[in-house]
C-alpha cells in the first residue's frame, strides 16, 4: 500500500466490559452469560478542507444480559482523536478518556444498567489530519469499522467530501486529478456509489451482514484544491490507482500483493509438506521385513511377557490397561493367582464380578518387575479381592493407584527397553524433517501476518507433519520387526483357529499359554469357540485352565478379561 501514513480506526466499536457486580448490585450472578449484538450502524462523516474529520455514528445494540459501561478503542491514531461524546436517549453520558479508564481506552457509563434489551447509542468524535494531501489529490483512506466485533446487521456510511469536485466515470482518463474518485474494501456483498452531483453527501457505503472480524472502509480521492493544508510528499493519484485499479461498485478486500502470494504459496506449501514426509517415509521410515515369519501366521507362543508384546506393538507406547489385564492372566496360568467370575443379577444386564485369589507361590527368578507391580496394584495388601473392590480402593486412593499406575507403566517400558527393540532414528531423515517444516511454518506464519487465515494451514500442516514424520521415521529393529511380526502372526492364527484345516495337538500348557496371548490380542472369545469345534477334548479337560472359572462355565467370561485392566 504506498502511503506514507494510514489513519484508521481500528477493532469494536463498543466492547461491553461486564461489571455488574460494580454498578449494579440487583443485576444477575456475574456467571451468568452476557453478550451483545450490533443490529446496525450508521455513520455520517464531515471531511473538512484543513483534513481532519468529524464523525458521527449511531449504533443500535442488543443486549443479553446486564450491561453497564461501553468501551471505543482506536488503534494507531487515539492521539489524533477529540471531542469524544455519546449519548442515549437519556441525554449525555459520562465519558473516561485513555488515560483516565480502566481499559486504557474511551469508556461511557450508561445512566443505567441496561438488561436484556436494545439500545442506540451517537456516538461522536473528531479526527485530526484524516486526509493526507499531495500535489494532485487528497486521500482519506479510513477504516470506519475494524476487525474486532461480533457482526453487525447492517451498516451505512454517509461520507461528504471537501470542493465540488465532479463525479469520476469509468471513461474518466486515470491522470485526471480534478474528480471525485472512491473505493471500499470489505464484504463483497458491500456498495459503494457516488451520489449525484449537488447532493450533500458525496460518497455511499451500505453493507449487509457484515461478518464477524471483517473491517469495512473507505478510499476517497479529491482534488489537492479542495484543502487549506500544504501538499506533502509526491503524486498520489497513479499509486492509488495502480493498487485499487478497477472503479467503484462492489466492495473488494483490500490490495495486498503479499497477501496474495500468501493465499497461494499456504496451501502449496502445506500439500509440498506432505509430498516431503511420503518421500522421506520412502528414503528412511520402511518398517525392516520380518525373516523368521513367512507367511500371515505364527504358531508358536511368544518368548515374550505379553505385556513386552503388547508395548512392542505400540512402538513404545503403553496401552496400561490392555498390559494390566494381559498380566494378570499371564500371572494366573504361571500360578500365582486364580481367577472365579460369578454373575449378580441386576435391573438390566447382568454383571460379572471377578474374584482374585492369591495362590501363596513365591516369587520365581522370571517375575519381572512389573509383574510385582500389576499384582500390588491388583490385591493392595490382601490375599482376596474383587473387581470392584480394586476400582472402590483406586477412587478412594487416587493418588497412590495413579502413582503406582506410573511405576508400573514405567518399569514394562524398562522391560521393554531391555530387548532393544526400537532401532536408533536417523539423524539427516530428522534434519530434513525439521528443514521441511520450519520452510512450511515461516510459510505460514508470513500469509498470516500478510492477512490471509489460509496461514494457519501451512501452520497447522507443518507442526502435524512434523509430529506424525517423527513417528514414521522412528523404526523398530530388526528384532523389534520379528517380534511385532510374530505377535500380529499368533493373534491371526488364534482368532482364525476354528476356519482352518489344521488341529494341531500339544500339551495342555500350549493351549494355556495360547489362552493367555488370546486374552491380551483380544481373540480370546474365538480361540476357546476353536477348541470347542476342533479340540472339544482339550476344552472340556478338566485339568485345562483351572486357574480360571467363569461364573457360567468353565470359561465363561474369559472374553471379558480383556477389559479388566481400565
Amino acid at each position: 500500500m504506498r502511503q506514507s501514513r494510514t489513519r484508521r480506526v481500528i477493532a469494536l466499536l463498543a466492547l461491553f466490559v461486564v461489571l455488574t457486580g460494580w454498578f449494579a448490585p440487583d443485576a444477575a450472578d456475574a456467571s451468568t452469560t452476557k453478550e451483545f449484538s450490533i443490529v446496525s450502524l450508521d455513520t455520517t462523516a464531515t471531511v473538512n478542507p484543513d483534513g481532519s474529520m468529524d464523525v458521527v455514528e449511531k449504533v443500535r445494540y442488543s443486549f443479553s444480559g446486564t450491561f453497564t459501561v461501553g468501551i471505543r478503542s482506536f488503534q494507531s491514531n487515539e492521539d489524533d482523536i477529540r471531542d469524544f461524546s455519546v449519548t442515549d436517549k437519556t441525554g449525555t453520558l459520562r465519558v473516561e478518556l485513555p488515560s483516565e479508564s480502566l481499559s486504557g481506552d474511551f469508556e461511557w457509563f450508561f445512566a443505567q444498567p441496561i438488561t436484556d434489551a436494545d439500545r442506540t447509542f451517537t456516538v461522536r468524535y473528531h479526527v485530526d489530519d484524516a486526509v493526507q494531501v499531495g500535489p494532485d489529490v487528497g486521500e482519506l483512506y479510513w477504516q470506519f469499522i475494524g476487525d474486532d466485533h461480533p457482526g453487525i446487521g447492517s451498516m451505512t456510511v454517509a461520507l461528504d467530501m471537501p470542493g465540488d469536485a465532479p463525479n469520476a466515470t469509468p471513461s474518466t482518463p486515470a491522470d485526471d486529478a480534478s474528480v471525485l474518485r472512491a473505493w471500499g474494501h470489505g464484504p463483497p456483498n458491500g456498495t459503494v456509489e457516488l451520489s449525484a452531483d449537488g447532493d450533500a453527501v458525496d460518497v455511499r457505503a451500505s453493507v449487509e451482514s457484515v461478518p464477524a472480524a471483517t473491517f469495512v472502509e473507505l478510499r476517497v480521492l479529491v482534488p489537492s484544491d479542495a484543502f487549506t493544508v500544504s501538499p506533502s510528499g509526491g503524486p498520489r493519484l497513479a499509486d492509488v490507482l495502480d493498487d485499487e485499479g478497477g472503479f467503484i461498485g462492489t466492495m473488494t478486500e483490500k490490495p495486498n500483493a503479499l497477501r496474495d502470494i500468501g493465499r497461494t504459496a499456504a496451501p502449496i506449501a502445506a500439500i509440498v509438506s506432505l509430498i516431503g514426509l511420503v518421500l522421506l517415509w520412502f528414503g528412511f521410515g520402511r518398517e525392516r521385513r520380518s525373516v523368521e515369519v513367512q507367511g500371515e501366521y505364527w504358531r508358536e507362543p511368544l518368548d515374550l511377557q505379553p505385556a513386552v508384546a503388547l508395548v512392542n506393538l505400540e512402538r513404545g507406547s503403553v496401552p496400561a490397561g490392555t498390559v494390566i489385564a494381559a498380566t494378570i492372566i499371564d500371572m494366573a496360568q504361571r500360578g500365582y493367582l486364580t481367577i472365579t467370575g460369578r454373575v449378580e443379577e441386576r435391573f438390566g444386564p447382568d454383571k460379572t464380578i471377578h474374584t482374585f485369589r492369591w495362590a501363596g507361590k513365591q516369587y520365581s527368578e522370571d517375575v519381572r518387575p512389573f509383574e510385582k507391580r500389576v499384582l500390588e496394584m491388583v490385591f493392595h495388601g490382601q490375599s482376596e479381592v474383587t473387581d470392584d473392590d480394586i476400582t472402590e480402593w483406586a477412587k478412594a486412593n487416587r493418588t497412590t493407584a495413579a502413582a503406582r499406575l506410573a511405576g508400573m507403566k514405567k518399569t514394562v517400558h524398562s522391560d521393554w527397553e531391555q530387548h532393544h527393540f526400537m532401532a536408533k532414528t536417523d539423524g539427516l531423515a530428522l534434519g530434513l524433517l525439521a528443514v521441511l517444516c520450519l520452510l512450511v511454518l515461516v510459510t505460514g506464519i508470513v500469509a498470516l501476518v500478510a492477512g490471509t487465515g489460509l496461514g494457519w494451514v501451512a501452520i497447522a500442516a507443518a507442526i502435524g507433519v512434523l509430529v506424525l514424520g517423527f513417528g514414521l521415521l522412528t523404526n523398530r529393529s530388526q528384532a523389534g520387526a520379528e517380534a511385532a511380526a510374530k505377535a500380529e502372526g499368533l493373534k491371526k492364527y488364534l482368532k482364525d483357529f476354528s476356519n482352518l484345516e489344521e488341529a494341531p495337538v500339544g500339551h495342555l500348557i500350549l493351549w494355556e499359554r495360547y489362552l493367555v496371548f488370546a486374552v491380551a490380542f483380544g481373540v480370546a472369545d474365538e480361540l476357546l469357540h476353536g477348541l470347542q469345534t476342533k479340540l472339544p477334548s482339550v476344552a472340556q479337560d478338566p485339568a485345562f485352565g483351572v486357574w480360571y472359572v467363569g461364573p457360567r462355565g468353565h470359561f465363561d467370561g474369559l472374553g471379558q478379561m480383556g477389559s479388566i485392566g481400565s
